[in-house]
């Protein structure tokens, strides 16, 4: 066996007992088997995982980064009729936190946007499908933003942009023109949110228009039918299972993108957790302790807290 880039070493992993080494050389993972504990290959680095969890790299299928920030610019109303649960209330949420929109410039959303994909990268986040809203307020200010960010993150998450008629198209006309010119400038999904719209005919041709300038280009179409929750109440560990799935492997596969598998040959592109179980990372919801994309550590996290004197010691 060469001489492995990155090994990591005494590492935990999700329904298999014991403790287990992880090699990577070249990007990818070139070797994963069970710890026995001997000396092993020399490395150009070696971590010491001292039993936490490795696992895949969280995916992020649907995040609306173009309104990263805004909350105190839209006022807490929005949020509060978003909450309720009622797709009328949602409704009335998205029309308050259209103020938002007015006068929005490309630089603003970069400035809202770029710290939350540095977020991102702490939390082992390697894939983002980022929704963009093209409308007659924002015009296409957070398509270029987007555009520009994903050039930038390039190499440590893959941001998928998506053209978001957030207001309608049939309530907004000139919407369908600025989606067209959104998917020519490089937006790699089309969006679409049918229910928006007035009457049920309405929604019908905002699906088909969708769709169809989708299939134009070659493009994925991302429709959002309901803001229905799900597994939030999970509690067993098969649910939590699931659950972790759904922001990791499930969610690859959601946005189009080959699951990141832990297995010889693939990409190496894994989350080491500061945590020793699937219970206590969802419980505690640390950043990673590292961060590995292609086999490089591109970031690492240490958490130390110091109690006073009056603190009862374990």
């Amino acid at each position: 066996m060469e001489a492995p880039d990155l090994l990591v070493r005494n590492a935990a992993r999700r329904g298999r007992p014991g403790r287990w080494m992880l090699a990577a050389r070249d990007g990818r993972i070139s070797l994963l088997t069970e710890d026995d504990h001997d000396p092993g290959p020399a490395a150009g680095m070696t971590i010491d995982a001292d039993g936490a969890l490795i696992t895949e790299p969280f995916v992020d299928a649907h995040l609306h980064l173009c309104k990263a920030g805004t909350l105190e610019l839209a006022g807490s109303s929005a949020l509060e009729d978003y909450t309720t649960g009622a797709m009328g209330a949602a409704m009335s949420a998205i029309h308050t936190a259209a103020v938002v929109k007015h006068g929005q410039t490309v630089e603003a959303v970069l400035a809202r946007a770029r710290p939350v994909l540095l977020e991102s990268v702490r939390h082992g986040v390697r894939a983002v499908q980022a929704f963009a809203d093209v409308d007659a307020k924002a015009q296409l200010t957070g398509i270029d933003a987007l555009l520009a960010l994903r050039r930038e993150f390039a190499g440590l998450i893959d941001v998928q942009v998506v053209a978001f008629p957030q207001d309608g198209l049939l309530r907004e006309p000139v919407t369908e023109e600025l989606l067209v010119e959104a998917v020519r400038r490089g937006a790699d999904v089309v969006g679409g949110i049918p229910w928006i719209e007035w009457t049920d005919a309405d929604a019908e041709r905002h699906v088909n228009s969708v769709v169809e300038l989708a299939r134009r280009h070659g493009r994925r179409v991302a429709m959002l039918v309901d803001d229905a929750a799900h597994l939030l109440d999970a509690r067993t560990d098969a649910a939590l299972e699931k659950l972790y799935d759904m922001v990791t492997v499930t969610a690859a596969r959601v946005i189009g993108r080959p699951a990141a598998h832990l297995m010889a040959g693939a990409p190496a592109d894994f989350v080491i957790l500061d945590s020793r179980t699937v219970r206590e990372a969802l419980t505690r919801h640390s950043p990673p302790r590292h961060v590995v994309v292609a086999g490089k550590i591109v970031a690492s996290t240490t958490s130390h807290t110091t109690f006073g004197d009056a603190v009862p010691r374990m």
